[in-house]
């Protein structure tokens, strides 16, 4: 049965990396003002608006909330006392400069995972698809062998040479030109590792503009208008109708993540019959109630019977064939 593989933020965690409500927290114990230039901005921010003394604490608000309020006031074209674009563009490079801090040289799991899939002649039936930002699965993928179909063209193309990996809300080794759409992707291994590319600056040999970062943030107002993204978008559409079993390995559902539940509802809608559906999100210290409650948020979206399983994400990664 062809299979995806969708991969949320707790299969990053697995090999050490930090959760979305974990992240300002990690920033801001692993950066100062010295190394990076939004330090100083970030930390105004959080006490101008929050009260927040940055090196003093670990709660934080989510970046869905400040996202949605700085999103809010540019919508509603109206002044929200900061420079909002300034405040967005700090926001978004904390979150991946911490995420390229955090990994990680061993991909230990992930590595595992493809290795598995390839020993057992699996990966031809296989698609990825990913939540995260991270360079995990791609460094799995490349360091097995394999280059990576990150789906910019319209087509779906798993092959002995090429695995196909959709990363629905960018990558730190992506960049693009808002002007001409020129786009670079870096996928060079240095010392056995894919290198991210957020915090070069390169110009566009076509116009030269200066290259972006393509990086959707968690909030609600996802902005959904990259050439290169609604390509991945189509790709990821038409897969959900030719495949038939979903396995999502550390995705808890969130609830701003409502373009994905808009293309799996969807699909769903239009298929002969219900996905066949896995879920592999547990982990040590996991509370019942927080189980309970993820498990309810599967079984009432999807019509089909949900296999919500006591497995984690490490489990899988050890015998993916007993899932698939």
């Amino acid at each position: 049965m062809k299979t995806i593989i969708f991969l949320g933020a707790g299969a990053s965690k697995s090999e050490g990396a930090p959760l979305q409500d974990e992240l300002f927290y990690a920033y801001f114990n692993e950066f100062s003002e010295k190394e990076d230039k939004h330090y100083t901005l970030l930390q105004d921010f959080f006490k101008k608006a929050y009260g927040i003394d940055v090196k003093n604490t670990k709660e934080f608000p989510t970046f869905e909330e400040i996202l949605g309020l700085l999103y809010t006031a540019e919508k509603r074209r109206v002044s929200f006392y900061f420079n909002i674009d300034e405040i967005k563009e700090g926001i978004i490079f904390s979150m991946a400069e911490i995420l390229d801090r955090k990994f990680v040289e061993k991909t230990t799991h992930h590595h595992r995972l493809i290795e598995r899939l390839k020993n057992k002649g699996l990966l031809d039936e296989v698609l990825f698809i990913t939540t995260n930002y991270d360079l995990l699965i791609d460094n799995a993928i490349l360091s097995n062998g394999f280059t990576i179909d990150y789906g910019f063209e319209n087509h779906h193309s798993n092959s002995l040479e090429s695995l196909s990996l959709y990363k629905i809300f960018g990558s730190l080794n992506w960049k693009y030109c808002d002007v001409c759409d020129n786009f670079i992707s870096s996928t060079k291994m240095e010392n056995g590792i894919l290198k991210s590319i957020i915090k070069e600056n390169y110009v566009c040999n076509i116009c030269n503009n200066s290259f972006r970062s393509i990086i959707v943030p968690p909030t609600f107002y996802k902005q959904i208008s990259n050439y290169y993204l609604n390509n991945i978008y189509h790709n990821v559409n038409k897969s959900l109708y030719d495949f038939e079993r979903l396995i999502f390995c550390g995705y808890s559902f969130p609830d701003a993540d409502i373009y994905i539940k808009f293309i799996l509802k969807r699909a769903e809608l239009y298929k002969d019959k219900p996905f066949d559906i896995t879920v592999i999100n547990n982990y040590e210290g996991k509370l019942a109630s927080k189980i309970e409650k993820e498990k309810g948020k599967y079984n009432l979206f999807f019509n089909g019977k949900v296999n919500y399983t006591e497995h984690s994400f490490q489990d899988f990664c050890l015998e993916p064939e007993s899932f698939i």
